[in-house]
C-alpha cells in the first residue's frame, strides 16, 4: 500500500518474495567431472560383469551338455564292445572244448570281457554327472529313477529345494 514517507511523499512499498536460489561451485581441477564420469565407468563395468557372468554360465552349459553326449555316445560304444567281446568269449570257450584254441586264449577274452564291464559304470556315473551339472545351471529339477529286482527308487536333483529323498532317506522303505 501507500504510505507518508518524510516530507510528505508518497512512499510505495512493494514486497515480492521469489523462491529462486541458485549456488554453483566452480569444478577448477576437474573433481567432479571425473566423479561423474568415474560413476559412469562403475555402472559399465557391472553391466559387463553381468555379460561375462551370463556367458560363463552358457559356456558351462555347453560343457556339461558336452559331457553328457560323449559320455552316453561312449557309453554305447563299451555296451556293443560289451557284446561283441561276450561273443567273442563264447568262441574262445568252443574252440578250447574243441582242443583247437588255449588257454591263454579264454583268459584274455574274460579280461577283456572283465575290464570293458569295468568301465561302464564309471561312463553311466560321468553321464549322470553331466546330466546333474546341467540341472542346476538351468535351475531345473533332476529325477532319476531306477528298478533293480523289482524295487524300484527315485531320486530328484534339484539345487534350488535343498537335498533328494534318497538323501533324507537312506534305506529303501520296506516291500508292500
Amino acid at each position: 500500500g501507500r504510505q507518508a514517507g518524510a516530507f510528505g511523499q508518497p512512499l510505495e512499498n512493494s514486497a515480492f518474495d521469489a523462491g529462486l536460489d541458485a549456488s554453483w561451485e566452480l569444478d577448477f581441477f576437474g573433481g567432479r567431472r571425473r566423479a561423474l564420469e568415474g560413476a559412469g565407468a562403475r555402472v559399465e563395468a557391472a553391466a559387463e560383469g553381468h555379460r561375462d557372468l551370463l556367458v560363463s554360465a552358457q559356456a558351462e552349459l555347453a560343457l556339461a551338455h558336452l559331457d553328457a553326449r560323449g559320455a552316453a555316445r561312449q557309453l554305447e560304444v563299451a555296451r556293443r564292445n560289451l557284446a561283441t567281446q561276450e561273443e567273442t568269449l563264447a568262441l574262445t570257450a568252443d574252440r578250447l572244448r574243441a582242443g583247437l584254441g588255449s588257454e591263454l586264449d579264454q583268459s584274455r577274452a574274460l579280461g577283456q570281457v572283465a575290464a570293458t564291464r569295468g568301465a561302464i559304470p564309471a561312463l553311466e556315473e560321468t553321464r549322470q554327472r553331466a546330466l546333474n551339472r546341467m540341472a542346476v545351471l538351468l535351475g531345473k529339477p533332476y529325477v532319476w529313477g531306477s528298478i533293480y529286482r523289482f524295487d524300484g527308487q527315485a531320486s530328484v536333483f534339484w539345487a534350488d529345494q535343498g537335498p533328494c529323498y534318497r538323501c533324507l532317506y537312506p534305506e529303501p522303505p520296506p516291500p508292500g
